[in-house]
């Protein structure tokens, strides 16, 4: 049934607008989120290697100061080098601070969460700690936004193209007076509407688990750590909110009213829980 019923969906021109619209949103929120991650390691790896070139030469100085003191040979030693004496790293650049960035998160390529409002650097020393340098330099419109990652196309876009894609599961078929003779046949209404929203969820989930199998793959091809554990949970939690979304659809198509009906009800439902609530 649910073959037959996919079948019927794949030859409907609302499959290839749900296609289309779900792999564009789903594409988009990929690239922009591998492109922070990406950005992030980089920033972090070219900060670290300036870093360790800095702490190299100061070594190097060190030594050289220590076994100048050890012989006795000072003349060539300037008067801060010999008041610090080898110990002199502990306040090297105690004016001018190294810059440090924090590591990416284990989930940055799939949901950016709050941290494009967070420093993107800080400078740290002995004498003033950890100091915070500019936050951001992102437009503040877009920071109120959010970017549109990965997590932002499942809890917002998906939603809406599965309500816009299961508001009519069989309102037309009751309108024109077809329903009858489908419902002839050894099948009952509920069976085939749940077949029918399935055959829809199984485009938008199945879409969402490759997208989120191949950022996985980008990640540790680009040599990234993946917590395979929090990428499952995510991917569950994810899924089982699509599934309420879904369970939604059903239900107003349950209710026997029209599909414009239906869609102005899915439609609100959407605004009410993912613009009102959330504001």
């Amino acid at each position: 049934m649910f073959a037959r019923e996919w079948k019927f969906f794949c030859k409907s021109r609302i499959f290839w607008i749900v296609l289309a619209a779900t792999w564009f949103s789903l594409g988009l929120g990929a690239w922009n989120g591998y492109h922070r991650w990406s950005s992030s390691v980089t920033q972090a790896r070219l900060l670290n290697q300036q870093i360790e070139t800095t702490y190299t030469r100061i070594r190097a100085m060190n030594m050289r100061v220590g076994q100048l003191i050890a012989s006795g040979n000072t003349s060539e030693l300037s008067p801060a080098q010999l008041e610090y004496g080898p110990h002199r790293a502990l306040w090297v650049n105690g004016n001018n601070p190294p810059t440090s960035v924090l590591p990416a998160a284990p989930l940055a390529f799939l949901a950016t969460g709050r941290s494009d409002t967070l420093p993107r650097s800080y400078s740290a020393s002995p004498w003033r700690g950890l100091e915070p340098n500019a936050p951001t330099t992102d437009d503040p419109v877009a920071l109120w936004i959010g970017d549109f990652d990965v997590n932002f196309v499942v809890l917002s876009v998906l939603p809406l193209i599965l309500a816009l894609s299961c508001f009519d599961l069989l309102a037309n078929e009751q309108e024109d007076g077809t329903l009858r003779l489908i419902l002839a046949q050894p099948v009952s209404f509920r069976k085939l509407l749940l077949y029918r929203a399935s055959a829809r969820f199984a485009l938008v989930a199945g879409s969402f688990l490759v997208t989120v199998v191949t950022l996985a793959a980008a990640v540790v091809f680009a040599g990234g750590a993946i917590w395979i554990g929090r990428v499952a949970a995510y991917t569950t939690v994810e899924l089982a909110y699509l599934c309420v979304w879904l369970l939604i659809a059903i239900s107003v198509n349950l209710l026997g009213r029209p599909g414009t009906t239906n869609s102005l009800l899915l439609g609100a439902t959407w605004a009410a829980m993912v613009v009102v609530v959330p504001g």
